[in-house]
């Protein structure tokens, strides 16, 4: 079952450069292993990323992978439909 765990809202200047981002961070578990997922919304660059902690491991998710964990979200912090059309195309 996934669920999310925590959400922030980052807006700041690194390096002078400007971050504009909303991070879903989500705990999936099944009965052997739990997945801990962070999916990111950069408004900034207009994309979607992820990463995955399982297995002993750590890896990227592929954007549809991203999706299928957006789709879980009821109440988003922003609404980043522009940016889901983009990606998708």
């Amino acid at each position: 079952m996934k669920k999310i765990v925590a959400s922030q809202n980052i807006q700041a200047f690194v390096d002078g450069q400007k971050v504009d981002l909303d991070r879903y961070d989500f705990e999936e578990q099944s009965a052997l292993s739990t997945k801990d997922v962070s999916v990111v919304i950069d408004f900034e660059n207009e994309e979607i990323t992820g990463d995955c902690i399982a297995y002993g491991g750590w890896f990227e998710l592929s954007v549809d992978k991203c999706l299928e964990y957006i789709q879980s979200i009821e109440k988003p912090i922003r609404n980043f439909d522009d940016i889901l059309e983009k990606c998708l195309a």
